[in-house]
C-alpha cells in the first residue's frame, strides 16, 4: 500500500494546486479525481493490502499503515512526498511553516451504524497546535453521497459554556450535546468516489461524521493527517 500511495503524491500535488478553496462556511478543501483512476481500486481494497495493521475503537475499525514494514529508503521517499504535498496543501490555506518537515499519517476506516464517533468537533490534539486532516472518500459507486461530512458554524456567544478545551489543546473543540443548538448545519459534503476533503484545525472548523449509516452499510474512508 506505501507504495501506491506514494505514485500519487505527485498527482495529488498537481489536483491539489488546481483546486479552489473554499471559504463557506470556513476555509476548506474538496478536491474530485484526487487518486488516478487505475489506482481508484487499489485504495478501495485496503483491507488486503500488505503492510497494514487492524485495530478497533469507538465502532470504527482502523488499518493503519505500518512504515516499520517497508524499507528505509521507501519510507523516506513516501515521508519527502508526504512533506512536499504537506506544503502545497497549506499554501492553499496562506500558511506557510519553511523549514518544517511534516510527513503524515495515513489510517484507513471501515465505519458502519456501530459508529460512536459523532459529536460536532474540531481536530484538535495535545501534542500538536496545527494539524491538516485530508479524508479522501472511497465509496464503490454514487450510492453512498448522504454519508459526507456535515460542516457547521458556531452561532452562540460564549464558547467557553457551549464546547469542551482540554488541557493541552488551542482552543474548544468538542459541542457540548446540550448546546448542539448554538452549532448551525451549514452544509453536508457529498460522499462521492475519489474526492478528498481538507480541514485544517482552525478555532472555527466545526464538522460532524456521518450520524445516518444505514444497517448494513459500509463507509469506507482514508485520512491523510499531517501535525506540526
Amino acid at each position: 500500500m506505501l507504495t501506491d500511495i506514494t505514485n500519487q503524491f505527485d498527482h495529488m500535488i498537481a489536483r491539489v494546486q488546481n483546486s479552489e478553496l473554499f471559504t463557506d462556511p470556513w476555509p476548506h478543501m474538496f478536491i474530485t479525481d484526487i487518486i488516478k483512476p487505475d489506482y481508484y481500486r487499489k485504495f478501495c481494497e485496503f483491507e488486503i493490502a500488505e503492510g497494514m495493521n487492524k485495530s478497533q475503537e469507538e465502532g470504527r475499525i482502523q488499518y493503519t499503515l505500518d512504515l516499520t514494514t517497508f524499507t528505509e529508503s521507501q519510507v523516506n521517499y513516501f515521508n519527502k512526498k508526504s512533506n512536499q504535498l504537506f506544503h502545497v496543501i497549506a499554501e492553499k490555506f496562506g500558511l506557510v511553516f519553511e523549514n518544517e518537515f511534516v510527513p503524515q499519517t495515513t489510517n484507513f476506516w471501515l465505519d458502519t451504524k456501530d459508529l460512536l464517533i459523532d459529536d460536532i468537533h474540531i481536530d484538535a490534539f495535545k501534542d500538536t497546535m496545527f494539524t491538516l486532516s485530508g479524508l479522501i472518500y472511497l465509496p464503490k459507486d454514487m450510492s453512498q453521497k448522504q454519508y459526507g461530512s456535515k460542516l457547521y458554524s458556531y452561532i452562540g456567544n460564549n464558547i467557553t459554556e457551549h464546547a469542551i478545551k482540554d488541557e493541552g489543546t488551542q482552543h474548544h473543540h468538542t459541542a457540548l450535546w446540550d448546546h448542539v443548538d448554538q452549532f448551525e448545519l451549514k452544509r453536508t459534503l457529498p460522499f462521492l468516489p475519489n474526492c478528498m476533503f481538507i480541514a485544517p484545525n482552525f478555532d472555527n472548523t466545526w464538522h460532524q461524521a456521518p450520524t445516518n449509516i444505514a444497517d448494513g452499510d459500509v463507509r469506507k474512508s482514508c485520512m491523510f493527517r499531517w501535525k506540526v
